[in-house]
């Protein structure tokens, strides 16, 4: 939450307005993922934390509620509205998307209501959830975007409503229009960005029986000119990226690890508006930072070969995904990757020799950092309703 909550802050009888129910137009790419969303402490310094009770107590938040992750979802008018057609319209002019934002958010208000109601309040947060904006990417369409959910909150909420309003009112396909969704930095130690790191590396190598990579698979697409394959990070560049918390590749990759600054960002996805797609998206961002986080169990051990060999096998990943006794277990993700990962007989990434000392040294500085009581923490209680 902000740190001014009353400026979100609703008493129940106050009547909701048509005003209100959407979330407005943006011109330029303002849309950050921090402010008037539910429940992500920004953190310092890029997401990291002053603090390591401070991080180990969000952590434990996400690891039993959910990690909260922004989405800008890209949709290409139907091409009879395209420019210099005689029913040329502009996305503002354009009905079905004030429908999109007004159906998201009425949603998520009778969600805050209904949970204030519940606990015996006379007020209730609630901010605008969705809000859209053109993009330079796209021809004459509307890039939606969703202030941070969790993947269930998501699916409760959000997922169904361009199957609710008919998948027709946007084009299906459009292979300049993707999908791109925000993990915040908060949620990491150096550790285990660092693994989160090696992770995303491996499966970008992993390879499936067709050529395609285990990123381009659960994307659903190849490398764009707004999505370039990352550059391979090794060594000090790997070590100082995680201290730095940020590197310098650019935007236009398939991860994003600059973001909104606070933020990676995943720019993988393909534009897809059917609810089970929508789903599988989040639900792999988010395991990508709960396989890591889990794998600290051996790092906290000692046991850092046991925890490169999670990280270095694709195919261990997969079967994390699939199996239903993991916390966060999410059917759309397993499904998808039961039915669509056909891996090749060689998908062992070889990471290199720095590797290791690299992992050591950040466990040990992990370690021992600093066990102040102080914690900094701006979650509100009352908002991570629509969050669980």
């Amino acid at each position: 939450m902000p740190r001014d909550t009353e400026s979100i802050r609703h008493p129940l009888h106050e009547r909701i307005t048509e005003t209100t129910l959407w979330g407005g137009f943006r011109g330029r790419d303002v849309w950050n993922v921090y402010p008037n969303s539910f429940g992500v402490p920004a953190g310092r310094n890029r997401g990291r934390f002053a603090d390591k009770q401070a991080l180990l107590r969000v952590q434990e938040r996400y690891w039993k509620k959910g990690l909260p992750m922004g989405m800008e979802l890209e949709l290409e008018l139907p091409s009879q509205y395209d420019h210099g057609g005689d029913n040329y319209v502009y996305m503002r002019d354009y009905e079905p998307v004030k429908e999109v934002m007004e159906l998201v958010n009425k949603k998520v208000i009778d969600g805050m209501r209904n949970f204030a109601l519940r606990n015996g309040q006379d007020w209730y947060h609630w901010s605008h959830t969705v809000s859209a904006k053109g993009d330079g990417s796209l021809h004459n369409g509307v890039e939606f975007n969703f202030q941070p959910f969790t993947t269930n909150a998501f699916k409760k909420y959000a997922a169904s409503t361009f199957q609710d309003i008919g998948y027709t009112k946007f084009q299906r396909m459009a292979d300049n229009a993707g999908i791109h969704i925000h993990i915040p930095k908060a949620a990491f130690s150096d550790v285990e960005l660092y693994m989160w790191l090696l992770l995303i590396q491996s499966l970008n190598s992993a390879k499936h029986t067709n050529g395609s990579t285990f990123i381009e698979t659960i994307g659903q697409r190849g490398t764009r000119t707004y999505s370039h394959d990352n550059d391979l990070l090794t060594g000090e560049r790997l070590y100082n990226a995680v201290i730095n918390r940020r590197w310098s590749q650019g935007k236009y990759r398939q991860i994003n690890f600059n973001g909104h600054g606070n933020t990676m960002e995943f720019r993988i996805f393909a534009s897809n508006q059917m609810p089970e797609r929508l789903i599988k998206n989040m639900a792999f961002a988010e395991h990508t930072w709960r396989y890591v986080h889990l794998l600290m169990d051996f790092i906290n051990d000692e046991k850092y070969t046991q925890a490169l060999q999670f990280l270095a096998d694709a195919n261990m990943f997969a079967g994390y995904i699939r199996n239903p006794n993991m916390k966060g277990h999410n059917d759309e993700l397993a499904s998808f990757v039961k039915r669509r990962w056909k891996p090749s007989s060689t998908n062992g990434w070889q990471f290199d020799d720095t590797v290791l000392p690299n992992l050591v040294r950040l466990n040990e500085q992990f370690q021992n950092w600093n066990n102040s009581e102080s914690i900094n923490n701006n979650i509100t209680t009352n908002t991570e309703e629509v969050a669980q």
